[in-house]
């Protein structure tokens, strides 16, 4: 066996010299031969394989022969003198490395650019080895990777000391947009997010519920002066983005959603619209409203499309259950700010949350089925009752309370328990007439109802909210605290708002329950100590 270092017109050569053996000639055809540029010279009767790092460490790690030393070294020299240094070239929605970058190198950035998928324990191909589990987000063979995630490969470079330089081929418009802000001044956590997003360019921007990212959104808006396009999920988020826009911008935005099409410099469009339609104009500004919900097919594709230099996502949860959550930063980058609902709460910004749990006993809920147990749960005579209770005391105290459930049926069942128990009550739900939907929100500050819907979630503003019944359970925590921020509000005289839950007990609802508390209890910190009631 032998190892000699040689001098080519094709540049330095390894040559390997070994008695025959199958598995060992089967390593080195297994050698990606684009990167090695391996081959058998049978006048030696030896292979001739590039002399870079990682075919030294393939020879000994799978042939099981050692460099030289002084070979080695030589390697390395070389090897470092001419693969320092990198481009990184940015398209609208993709990046590319252009350069030499060895195996480590691409062995970090699949691991630093992948995710595996919620459950995928469950999966055939994964119990059958055929499939690892991870989706993979940087492509190996044309060196690229969503244009979201440059943040990371910027930082894996930096970690294996590979020197790069940006070339920057995004294009934004000559179009200045002249807008005029007569919004409210920003506070300090606010002024911070606009600064870090403007010199980024783009990320997601977490901040609590309440804490005024739609404010955040507007002002960078505003200061990069371009068009904009922002993307929602909920008709209440088009008609309340248009009306915020209007009102702190002073420019009516075009709306594509809810049977309107209509494109403008400043565009508000719901993500199942464009999805079927997509959009004409071209836009220097992407805004992704719960940008938590981007990696559902819908969004991701959309998002993808849009051509524009400036993304930013918007949540107050940048994580999701399913663990996805690298599919937003593929699409907007990395988190770019974030504070905490105790900070804000400790600043007076948000109402001090004060929980609630609330015992009932049915034993008739448990079984075998989880769907069988749900229907149960938001059925039983008990567990209403127990509710419609809560909410009289309450209502009674003169608090706004919603009421938030899952099913329609259930919500239907507690409007009728609450009115025979002389509360007024008012139920809507997404098949409710988008008009009246509006006008019930509208009222609800000044009106005596208890509100009850299935839509009170994200985006939503009822700043008089004062308490928030989980009557519906369920196992989702991001939507726990986005439905629990609609009443965080800052509130006068006493900036506090009561939230209620249920301490269900079953097979599959118990384990909702468990999940709602562990969720709240990483989401508020300290500020959640709930109290048996």
């Amino acid at each position: 066996m032998a190892i000699k270092l040689i001098e080519t017109e094709w540049g330095k050569k390894l040559v390997v010299t070994f008695p025959y053996c199958a598995h060992k000639v089967s390593a080195i055809k297994s050698l990606d031969w684009e990167n090695t540029h391996r081959r058998y010279v049978p006048e030696e009767k030896a292979w001739e394989i590039d002399a870079v790092p990682d075919v030294v460490y393939f020879i000994e790690r799978e042939l099981g022969m050692v460099v030289p030393k002084e070979i080695f070294e030589q390697i390395v020299a070389t090897y470092e003198a001419q693969n320092n240094s990198v481009d990184i070239v940015l398209h609208a929605t993709q990046g590319q490395v252009e350069g030499a970058i060895s195996e480590r190198v691409r062995t970090s950035l699949r691991e630093a650019l992948r995710y595996m998928l919620d459950g995928v324990e469950w999966s055939t191909k994964y119990q059958t080895g055929e499939w690892d589990g991870w989706r993979n987000l940087w492509d190996d063979y044309y060196q690229t990777f969503p244009i979201g995630l440059l943040e990371l490969v910027k930082r894996t470079l930096i970690q294996h000391k590979v020197d790069f330089t940006i070339v920057d081929n995004r294009v934004v418009s000559n179009v200045n947009l002249q807008l005029n802000w007569t919004g409210f001044a920003l506070r300090k956590y606010q002024t911070d997010a606009v600064k870090e997003a403007i010199d980024i360019g783009n990320g997601f921007i977490s901040l609590p519920t309440g804490s005024g990212k739609t404010l955040v959104a507007l002002n960078i808006m505003y200061k990069l002066d371009k068009t904009t396009v922002i993307f929602v999920h909920l008709k209440e988020l088009l008609y309340q983005w248009a009306r915020v826009i209007e009102k702190v911008l002073g420019v009516k935005p075009g709306l594509v959603g809810d049977g309107l099409y209509e494109e403008k410099q400043i565009t508000v469009a719901m993500l199942q619209t464009v999805n079927g339609r997509p959009l004409q104009r071209k836009y220097d500004i992407m805004v992704v409203d719960e940008c938590h919900h981007i990696p559902a097919d819908t969004f991701k594709e959309v998002a993808f499309k849009v051509q524009a230099k400036y993304r930013f996502g918007l949540s107050a949860t940048p994580w999701r259950e399913d663990g996805k959550e690298l599919l937003i930063q593929a699409q907007t980058g990395t988190m770019l700010s974030s504070t905490t609902p105790q900070k804000l709460v400790e600043a007076g910004y948000l109402a001090k949350p004060k929980f609630l749990i609330a015992g009932y006993e049915d034993e008739y809920i448990w079984d075998r089925s989880y769907q069988r147990e749900y229907k149960k749960l938001v059925t039983s005579e008990i567990r209403n009752a127990r509710i419609v209770e809560i909410v009289k005391d309450l209502h009674e105290q003169g608090h706004k309370i919603y009421v938030d459930v899952k099913r329609i049926a259930q919500g239907k069942t507690l409007k009728l328990m609450l009115e025979m128990a002389d509360v007024p009550a008012i139920f809507i739900s997404g098949t409710t007439a988008t008009k009246k939907r509006q006008k019930v929100l509208s009222e609800f500050e000044t009106d005596s109802h208890v509100l009850v819907s299935t839509l009170i979630k994200e985006g939503v503003d009822l700043p008089c909210m004062s308490v928030v019944v989980l009557a519906g359970g369920g196992k989702s925590g991001i939507q726990v605290i986005q439905t629990l921020g609609r009443a965080l509000r800052p509130k006068e005289p006493i900036n506090e708002a009561l939230i209620v839950d249920f301490k269900d007990d079953g097979k599959y609802v118990g384990d909702h329950f468990d999940s709602r508390c562990a969720t709240l209890k990483r989401y508020y910190g300290e500020l959640y100590q709930p109290k048996t009631i």
